[in-house]
């Protein structure tokens, strides 16, 4: 049920060559529930046809922006976040989709639990056909969030915060307080929640209500083993404080052990992928009602009109 007074959200888009996902994910945003949103997009000096895709949208409540050049993710968002007017921002990424009921789930959250700085929520891990690879339904509370490391299967992955990114809603002020460090060009996400998670508040919407494509830049072995770097630098300059000198020494071991384990996924992900797609057509099967429910959300968004200015 939508409420009759609907504080204004900014869905905040960075774009750079989504062109075959673009289309996909903006229709996500007019398939919302919510309807008191204007989306931001960013694009950063693409080349393969995203910007003039997104500039044949004629909708006020979407606000077109160019950067001169590329200047990579974290100027892109500090800018789409300058350039947003509502009372809360929502992130979307431009490879990804949203399930209809997100961001009315989420901004609810958000009233009904004041204390709460920024809130995400759990998703589904896709390939680039939409099967269904994982499942993520996060923890809840703040206190689960910020174990950002601990022995066991999240010691081998890596310091991380269970608290994803790119679906995150918070109130503009939070994220113009947090803005992203310029000079990370990768984990942007962990330098930011182990700067804020001291003062700030979070919390999991647990249900998945995002689907997160398994493409571009952060599937690479190379991006992976960089944000091992950036992870490591951000660590020596914003953890080791009192309240989590255990997990940032467990940190530091898990780091050092990263690249040869991204190394050997990856080898492993080449050797499977003959058979990948029989696999990932028996496990939607497996997974249920799962993959169902993804089915039925693209078949909404997909039913959804983006009102171009012409033709296409």
């Amino acid at each position: 049920m939508i409420r009759t007074s609907q504080p204004k959200v900014s869905i905040v888009m960075p774009v750079y060559n989504a062109l075959p996902y673009l289309d996909e994910a903006i229709r996500s945003i007019y398939a919302q529930t919510y309807e008191n949103w204007e989306l931001i997009i960013v694009d950063d000096a693409s080349t393969d046809g995203s910007w003039e895709f997104a500039s044949k949208i004629e909708d006020s409540r979407v606000r077109l922006f160019r950067n001169d050049k590329n200047m990579k993710n974290s100027y892109t968002l500090n800018r789409a976040i300058a350039l947003a007017s509502g009372k809360y921002i929502a992130k979307m990424d431009a490879d990804d989709v949203s399930f209809p009921e997100r961001i009315e789930k989420q901004i609810h959250y958000l009233l009904d639990h004041p204390q709460i700085d920024a809130v995400s929520c759990g998703l589904y891990r896709v390939d680039n056909e939409m099967n269904l690879i994982t499942i993520s339904r996060p923890p809840e509370s703040h206190k689960d969030i910020i174990r950002f490391i601990s022995l066991g299967l999240k010691f081998v992955f890596g310091p991380s915060f269970p608290f994803t990114d790119g679906c995150i809603v918070a109130k503009k002020e939070w994220f113009e307080k947090w803005n992203y460090d310029q000079n990370i060009p990768y984990a942007q996400d962990f330098d930011r929640n182990l700067r804020s998670h001291y003062t700030s508040v979070f919390a999991n919407v647990s249900d998945p209500l995002y689907i997160y494509r398994r493409v571009g830049v952060t599937s690479s072995w190379f991006s992976q083993t960089k944000a091992v770097y950036y992870k490591l630098i951000s660590l020596l300059r914003y953890g080791f404080k009192m309240s989590n000198l255990g997990m940032s020494f467990l940190s530091l071991l898990s780091l050092a052990m990263r690249p040869l384990f991204t190394y050997l996924t990856t080898l492993y992900v080449m050797f499977i992928r003959k058979n990948a797609r029989a696999q990932a057509a028996e496990r939607q099967t497996d997974l249920g009602e799962d993959a169902k429910r993804i089915r039925q959300a693209i078949e909404v968004i997909n039913k959804v009109t983006i009102p171009f200015a012409t033709g296409r």
